[in-house]
């Protein structure tokens, strides 16, 4: 069996603004939310802040994906999982204690048959499994950031105090003093019941640059990745308040073999999954 390990550069355009937001403090959530930052070093050697998307939600985006193509071919709505094949599936599971740990080949036979897990990994039955798969951070094309973007900008990158921009919205107070009340309303003729929050944004039009590659991994393993970007460079999401219209993207994707080939449309992992639904269902009710 050929082993291939494939690139794929992703460049990311914000139809509607995206929030990803930083707004814990000594003193608890405030009403105005920073855009998550991160420290780095400027072209000239200086200090700053700058807003970035971290890998670990674009991964998860990626997962959550790759759970819905997966459930689409499995069909276990119905099927009575348990937890730790739910949460191990959508979110990565959890590492607990577990009266029947699994083996070497249990893990083995898991990946082999479930292409979701080959590629992110994940933890249940008191293990941790590694996935074959690592992403880049999600980086804005702002001037800060132009000597260490994976790709040169495709336009002239704004300073961040002019690529990032601040939204508010309105929110009727849930406060109650008990759960038999109804949330109390304290306005009359000259105020107002809504409550005003702002979050500072990416705003529409930000283009974004992040990669991802797969390591030593089979054909219906690639394939499988490869149509979970695709899925993403179609209807994917970046940041949170997604229900409220934030965070809709376009991309472009680019793959490059590193080593071995890109597969073909005769590798088809939906049918190959599709024709072991019955073993990848036991193997993930035994999960624990």
């Amino acid at each position: 069996m050929s082993l291939s390990s494939i690139q794929f550069d992703i460049d990311i355009l914000a139809q509607s603004s995206i929030v990803h937001r930083e707004d814990y403090t000594s003193v608890g959530t405030d009403t105005f939310a920073l855009f998550r930052r991160e420290k780095i070093i400027t072209a000239d050697g200086g200090v700053t802040q700058v807003p970035i998307v971290s890998g670990s939600s674009f991964r998860g985006v990626l997962r959550r994906i790759g759970e819905s193509l997966t459930a689409g071919v499995l069909d276990y709505e119905d099927t009575a999982l348990p937890l730790p094949a739910a949460h191990l599936l959508t979110n990565g599971g959890r590492l607990a204690k577990s009266a029947r740990p699994l083996t070497d080949e249990e893990e083995r036979r898991l990946k082999t048959l479930l292409p979701v897990i080959a590629v992110f990994g994940g933890a249940a039955s008191g293990r941790i499994m590694s996935g074959l798969l690592t992403v880049g951070k999600v980086l804005p094309e702002i001037a800060e950031l132009a000597h260490i973007l994976p790709r040169p900008p495709q336009s002239t990158p704004l300073p961040v105090v002019l690529g990032a921009a601040e939204e508010s919205f309105t929110h009727l107070s849930d406060h109650r003093p008990t759960t038999s009340q109804a949330p109390s309303v304290d306005s009359d003729e000259n105020s107002s019941p809504l409550g005003r929050f702002s979050v500072e944004t990416l705003p529409a039009g930000t283009r974004l640059q992040t990669w991802a590659r797969i390591t030593n991994a089979t054909a219906p393993q690639v394939g499988f990745l490869r149509d979970v970007l695709t899925q993403f460079a179609t209807y994917g999401h970046l940041g949170g308040r997604v229900a409220a219209g934030h965070g809709q993207i376009t991309a472009t994707v680019t793959a490059t073999a590193l080593r071995g080939t890109l597969p073909d449309d005769s590798s088809d992992w939906a049918a190959d999954l599709a024709a072991h639904r019955d073993e990848a269902i036991a193997a993930l009710t035994q999960l624990s």
